[in-house]
C-alpha cells in the first residue's frame, strides 16, 4: 500500500468499516447480515446517537435535536435524535439499514437520494409524490413536507427512494391569536396530507410567527385567519394572509 492508497483510506471509511465489525460481533451466526452503507460514499454518512427511548427502525426518518463534538483528534460531529414528535423540529436525517436500540450510536444521512420507510396510510408511492416525516412515528407521511418520491423500493417492508429537502423552511396554517402590525402570534401549521390538498390537514406543530410588512396603523391580522409562514435568517414570519 503506497502513501496515495493511505490518504484515500479517510477517516470515515474506517468509522463505517469498524461499526460493520462491531455489528457483525453481535449478530447471532447464521443470521443474515444486511450490507452496511455504501464505503464509496463515504462522506455523506454521519454519526448519531439515539435519545429516542426506543428502536430506530433500519431507514427510519429521525428529527434532529441537537449535536456534539468527539472529544478525540477527529473532531467529528455526532447527531442527537428522537423520534418525530408533537414538538416541531425543522431538521431531519434517516438511518441506514440497522435498527438502533434506545443510547446506542450509529451512521445516518442528510443528503438523498435515500431509502426511507413510508406509511400504511400512503397507497402506493409515486414519482414526485410529496411527503414528510409526522409526529408519532419513524415513517413518512404522504402530504407532508421535506421530501419527495422518486421510487419503490421494497412495497412488502414499505421502503422507498426519496429526496430530502430539509431543514423546512415554508409552511400554510392558521392563526391562533391576532396579529398585530410589528408583533407576533402562534401558528398551527397544516399541510396537505394523504388526500385533501384543497382543505387541508393539521400537523398538531405550532410555531410562533413574526410580523414584518404590515404598515403602520393597520388592522390586525384576525385569529383563525389562514396565513403562510416563512423561516427567514432565525424566526418565522407571515408573508401572506388571508383578506378580511
Amino acid at each position: 500500500m503506497d502513501e496515495r492508497d493511505i490518504a484515500e483510506f479517510d477517516v470515515a471509511s474506517a468509522r463505517l468499516i469498524a461499526a460493520t465489525v462491531r455489528r457483525s460481533k453481535a449478530t447471532p451466526r447464521n443470521t443474515p447480515t444486511p450490507p452496511p452503507p455504501d464505503e464509496h460514499d463515504s462522506d455523506r454518512w454521519v454519526s448519531f446517537v439515539n435519545n429516542s427511548g426506543e428502536t430506530v427502525p433500519a431507514y427510519g426518518i429521525m428529527a434532529v435535536t441537537g449535536m456534539t463534538i468527539e472529544s478525540d483528534a477527529n473532531n467529528l460531529p455526532i447527531y442527537e435524535i428522537d423520534k418525530p414528535g408533537s414538538t416541531f423540529c425543522r431538521t431531519y436525517m434517516v438511518n441506514g439499514p440497522f435498527d438502533v436500540d434506545a443510547g446506542d450510536g450509529e451512521l445516518g444521512t442528510f443528503q438523498g437520494p435515500a431509502d426511507v420507510l413510508y406509511d400504511s396510510g400512503f397507497g402506493t408511492p409515486a414519482f414526485g409524490d410529496g411527503c414528510g416525516p409526522k409526529s408519532g412515528q419513524w415513517s413518512l407521511s404522504k402530504g407532508y413536507s421535506g421530501c419527495s418520491i422518486n421510487g419503490i423500493v421494497d412495497s412488502t417492508d414499505k421502503i422507498a427512494s426519496v429526496s430530502l429537502d430539509f431543514p423546512l423552511v415554508e409552511f400554510v396554517g392558521y392563526l391562533d391569536g391576532s396579529l398585530s402590525q410589528g408583533g407576533s402570534a402562534t401558528v398551527s401549521l397544516w399541510t396537505s396530507g394523504a388526500s385533501a390538498p384543497a382543505t387541508g390537514v393539521d400537523t398538531g406543530w405550532n410555531v410562533t410567527a413574526y410580523d414584518f410588512l404590515m404598515k403602520s396603523g393597520a388592522t390586525a391580522i384576525a385569529s383563525g385567519k389562514k396565513v403562510l409562514v416563512r423561516y427567514i435568517g432565525n424566526a418565522w414570519y407571515v408573508v401572506e394572509a388571508e383578506c378580511s
